[in-house]
Formats: structure tokens, sequence, C-alpha cells
């Protein structure tokens, strides 16, 4: 009976490390062929000739700024006199590229046999390759930074011999061009008023190589949880393959107030002042020292930091010239001295003013599980959120500046039931 000779094919497969996916699967075949020639994968179709490989970009050498074009789009694949070229432009200048074949390759014979070289020089540049445990995939890494839009190429030889001694027919040649580089980031500068809305960017603009710009992403040393407290930050930006920028942000204290309104109502001259006493950042956080005291003072078997929101409004109110007896100690008996004082009783959240003093719900003759001066709506056409000044302060960063949930309940924060004003 006649032998028929079934070779187990040979294929390489290379993978630039950054963009493009590596779907492509490079199975053995069984084939009547004595010799080995080269197949070349775009993406995740394989062409087969006589030998296969596939160029994919290592996902650990990513481009650090954002490019209008994906890099796959780039990728291209021709035969030129048996040789298989694949062309690619906007290639990171710190590149690794990861040759896959589908049998175990000795290292130390690689090399003189995969080459990247300056194309406009024509000088061989050092590179560094390792090897993964099966054998079978080789990263490939210059030794020097690459320089900005410039050509450049990677070659793997048809000499390479497999541990079974199959032979890459065909060479492989990548043709590169590599993209541009971020040159310089200008360091940040701004100014607030206290309490305006500002988030530390997540991406800086960068001034490239190429006189272009490109928007990079950014890390920074330390977050910012509000505005409330006027003064300057600095902050320290981290851009990858690049270095650090500065942001300086100036916060500016408040700016007392001399009217307050909705359009339905006019707050007090009372109403006014309190809420200009607690917008600064000092006075709001002082009251809280002092109404611990008061509480201490007053009933010494308590715990001065628990159930405190009572002693809060009436030492804020106390602050402005207003005088609310020191043994005033829960919500029901502040509202009885506010109503003796002449303040309104409202359920009507349209007529809500910064410098009112709220009280929630209750569940029993004890009266309002809290209260608190409400500050402003976070957003003026809602009723659910809106800034508040008490004693939970501890919540939130130690200020007793926060936002809160006005007109809904949450499992540990209890809407509002009623506030109180003077007309």
């Amino acid at each position: 009976m006649k032998k028929i000779t079934k070779n187990i094919i040979f294929i390489c497969g290379i993978y630039a490390l950054t963009q493009l996916p590596g779907h492509a699967v490079f199975a053995k075949e069984i084939v009547d062929k004595q010799s080995i020639e080269s197949s070349i994968s775009s993406n995740s179709s394989i062409i087969k000739n006589d030998l296969g490989s596939n160029i994919e970009e290592d996902n650990n050498s990513k481009t650090t700024y954002i490019e209008s074009q994906e890099i796959n789009t780039n990728l291209k694949t021709e035969s030129k006199n048996s040789e298989n070229v694949i062309t690619k432009e906007n290639v990171p200048v710190k590149k690794s590229w990861k040759v896959t074949f589908n049998e175990p390759v000795e290292l130390n014979k690689l090399k003189d046999k995969i080459k990247l070289k300056d194309t406009s020089s024509g000088k061989t540049l050092p590179i560094d390759m390792t090897m993964d445990s099966t054998e079978q995939v080789v990263t490939i890494s210059s030794l020097v930074t690459l320089n900005p839009e410039s050509n450049y190429s990677l070659s793997i030889s048809n000499g390479i011999v497999s541990k079974f001694g199959k032979q890459l027919s065909n060479p492989t040649i990548v043709k590169f061009k590599t993209a541009p580089v971020i040159s310089y980031v200008d360091n940040i500068s701004k100014i607030i008023n206290q309490g305006d809305t500002f988030n530390l960017p997540t991406l800086v603009t960068a001034h490239m190589s190429n006189g272009s710009t490109s928007s990079v992403s950014v890390s920074w040393n330390k977050s910012l949880d509000n505005t409330n407290a006027p003064g300057h930050y600095t902050f320290t930006g981290s851009i990858a393959d690049y270095g650090n920028i500065t942001l300086n942000l100036t916060i500016n204290p408040f700016k007392p107030v001399t009217t307050i309104s909705n359009g339905k109502r006019v707050q007090s001259s009372t109403g006014v002042k309190l809420y200009n006493y607690l917008m600064n950042y000092k006075n709001r956080n002082d009251v809280y020292s002092r109404a611990v005291s008061v509480h201490a003072s007053e009933l010494p078997n308590d715990d001065p930091y628990r159930n405190n929101c009572a002693f809060y409004q009436s030492e804020a109110l106390r602050s402005i010239g207003i005088n609310i007896p020191k043994n005033i100690s829960n919500t029901r008996s502040l509202t009885n001295v506010l109503l003796n004082m002449g303040w309104k009783k409202s359920e009507d959240l349209s007529i809500l003013l910064p410098g009112d003093i709220c009280f929630t719900i209750a569940y029993d003759s004890s009266g309002p599980t809290h209260a608190y001066t409400f500050m402003g709506w976070v957003d003026p056409k809602h009723f659910n959120y809106g800034y508040v000044c008490d004693n939970q302060g501890n919540e939130y960063g130690n200020d007793a500046y926060h936002i809160r949930n006005i007109n809904f309940s949450t499992p540990i924060k209890d809407k509002i039931s009623y506030f109180m004003y003077l007309s």
C-alpha cells in the first residue's frame, strides 16, 4: 500500500500589541506538502498561501492619546515577490510586537532572524525578545524609543525553523510609521466662587509634535470633594508617557447677599442674615462646636454628638442675635419657640427660601426627627434635593453644608414635613 506522508503546517502569527483584536486562531493542519509556506492574517482572517502569519498589537502598549482613527483601519496586507507585507500608520513610539507560532521555537535561534530597522537610515535597532511558557509566543520590544512620525520596518526572516524542523519559507515584513507624540501640556489655573460646581478634568489638551492637538487622559493625586471651603488648592496630574501637570484652584470666599426671593416670597432680613452667616465655612462649623458644648452643659447625661440638631439650629440663630433659650433641646420645643416669636409655618415648598428652618416628619409626640437650615435647591425645577446646614457634617467631610433629600425619604433620612420663616 502506498504511504502518504502528512506534515504539520508551521504557522507564524505576528501581532502589534495595542489596538488590533487578536481573534485569529492558528490551528495545526495536515497537508501533503513538503515545503511550508506562509499566510498573513489581518484582524481575524487568515489568508492561506504556504505559511501563515498575523500581526497583533500588545494590549499593554497602548497609545496615550486619542486618535481620530482606529489603528486597525490602516492595516492592509499584500503579496510582493513572495513577501508578506503589512503597512500601518500612527503606531505609538513605545511599541511591543507579539509573534505567535503554531509550533515551538528556540528563542536563542531567533537572533538575526527578527529585525527592527529605521527605514530612513537603514540602521538595525537593538531589540529585546522574550518567550512565553509555550515557546510559541515571542514578544519584541525596541530597546530605544522610536522617533515620532518616522518610518520603520519589522522583518521576520524565512530562516526560522521550529523545534520540529519545520521552516518558514517566505518572510513577513511590517512597514509602519510612528504616531506623533506629546510635546507639551499646559498647566491649569482656575478661579471659582465658594459653592460653585467644579470637577477636576479627566481629559486635558495636549500639543502634539506635528502641531496638532489631542485630548489625553489625566489622573490626579487627590480628589476635590466640594468647593465649600475658600482657599488655594494645588493638584498634580499624571499623564502616561509624558509626565506631570499642575492645576491651581482658587476658591473665592462667599460674598454676602442683600436680598433673597423667588418671585413668590421675599426673605426677611433675619433669614438673609442667617443664610449669609452659615454660608461662611468657619461660621457654620464653629456653630457645631458650640452646639455640642451647649448640649453637654444642658444635658450632661446625654451624648452631645447625638440628637444635636435642635441645639445646632438654636445656636445658629443665637449667632445672628435671635434669643433662643439654651435649654431648647428638641425639635418640638424649637418649633414652639419660633411660633411664639412670630415665625410662620408652611408646607408649600414653592415658597421655601434659603435661610428658612426646616423640620422633617414625626413618628410620635416627641416631634420631628430632624431640623436643618435650608440653603438652596440643587435644581430649582425640582424639590427633591437641596443644600442644607445642620449638625450632620461628620457624614459629609466634616462640613455642616451639604446636599440632602428634601421631599422624599430614604432609608436613613426622613423627608420634610414643614418649614418656618419670618415674613
